[in-house]
């Protein structure tokens, strides 16, 4: 269970919450995947992508910036255990996606130098 207090200048406050947080994967992961994980979040040079599939087809992994810009695409086929270099984009927000077919699921990465 999560809540959130928001303060102002003039000492005011209001509470909110509580909130109960049950599932972080959406349906169409399921549909799809067993695990998907990125990991250090924050990056610095190197990500790691993990993911396990129901089903051993082609798959896509994509890196979109917080522009909407695709920076980076490797197409695998089955589950995924890799290692993604990333020391030559600039610091930010990113969004690693994967793709089977119809489905597809995100992760966010922050970039930190």
């Amino acid at each position: 269970q999560y809540s959130c207090t928001v303060s102002d200048a003039n000492g005011c406050e209001k509470l909110f919450g509580p909130f109960v947080i049950e599932n972080v994967s959406s349906a169409d992961e399921a549909a799809f995947l067993n695990t998907f994980q990125v990991y250090p979040n924050p990056a610095n040079d190197m990500v790691r992508i993990e993911a396990d599939f129901l089903n051993k087809e082609d798959v896509s992994v994509t890196l979109i910036n917080s522009l909407g810009i695709q920076v980076n695409q490797v197409s695998l086929k089955g589950n995924i255990s890799m290692n993604l270099n990333i020391s030559h984009l600039p610091s930010g927000l990113y969004t690693v996606f994967v793709i089977q077919k119809n489905h597809k699921a995100g992760r966010r990465i922050l970039i930190s130098r």
